[in-house]
């Protein structure tokens, strides 16, 4: 990856100002009461996993719990919903997935989660594996969409 002049500055002057940032913030007091991580998944997936070791980690830094809370069901609706519809005072973070860029494009939202969430840090990627047994004789999507259909085409017609 190569870092381009432009965001290597902003980078640099970011952490040079960083110092006196913290010495601002400091003087103010948060949290003063537990903060809540909504997870809009089931416990037990990748979402959880990263929100209870940061979650455990921040408890840790800066000393004040922070607990996750599984609100599951509707693809991740119930919990972005939550989330959205929260104080904004700081103390409810949503950790998701890209459903939450999904979503308004496949059902109609009662919140406009735009305006009523901000987006923070990238905490993981998870990438997507598409693997076959060795004894199927594929090596490609094209290859194993013909095995499952032999009568679909994958060549895009001229119109």
């Amino acid at each position: 990856m190569t870092l381009r002049r432009r965001k290597f500055l902003q980078l640099t002057a970011g952490a040079a100002a960083l110092p006196a940032v913290s010495r601002f913030a400091w003087g103010q007091a948060y949290p003063t009461r537990p903060v809540r991580f909504i997870v809009p998944f089931p416990p037990g997936g990748g979402n959880d996993y990263a929100a209870r070791v940061v979650a455990g980690y921040m408890s840790r830094v800066i000393g004040q719990q922070v607990f996750v809370e599984n609100k599951s069901g509707a693809g991740g609706l119930i919990g972005i919903e939550t989330a959205a519809k929260s104080s904004p005072d700081g103390y409810t973070v949503l950790i998701t997935t890209d459903a939450l860029a999904s979503l308004p494009a496949i059902t109609n939202l009662n919140t406009d989660y735009v305006k009523g969430l901000v987006p923070v840090i990238h905490l993981t990627s998870n990438p997507v594996i598409l693997a076959v047994h060795t004894s199927l004789g594929v090596t490609s999507v094209d290859e194993l969409i013909r095995a499952a259909n032999p009568t679909f085409s994958t060549q895009r017609k001229n119109r």
